[in-house]
């Protein structure tokens, strides 16, 4: 339950102040190991966090989004494929451009990526 708060406050501070501090971060890493079974993977954050960066200088990436979906993967459940991930992922982007179409008339600017990336997350813990 601890999770799913963090990653809801996340969120929204992500949608509101377009930023993701450590500190959130650090609290969800903690909330997340205790509630795996251990088991770390090290090498989906690893890649993830090095092709995140290259990529964040052409696609606008920020670093709290580069960082958050590190944490992700490494304390992730193996269980949620990464395709499931993506489907969900990709859903509640589209969604959340659509709103970002009808209320700003516009899609310029910059989009909060927190709930994109984190809905996938707390679908599954949800369905836990």
């Amino acid at each position: 339950m601890l999770t799913v708060l963090i990653l809801i406050y996340i969120c929204l501070r992500d949608l509101r102040f377009h930023i993701i501090s450590n500190r959130s971060l650090f609290a969800l890493s903690l909330s997340l190991y205790f509630i795996s079974d251990g088991g770390l993977n090290l090498i989906y954050g690893l890649i993830a966090l090095i092709s995140l960066t290259i990529l964040a200088t052409k696609l606008s990436i920020g670093g709290g989004d580069i960082k958050l979906v590190a944490v992700l993967l490494i304390f992730g459940d193996n269980a949620f494929s990464f395709s499931n991930y993506l489907l969900i992922s990709m859903l509640i982007g589209a969604v959340h451009l659509l709103f970002q179409l009808s209320h700003n008339r516009t899609i310029a600017g910059r989009l909060p990526l927190a709930p994109t990336i984190a809905g996938p997350m707390l679908l599954s813990l949800a369905l836990q």
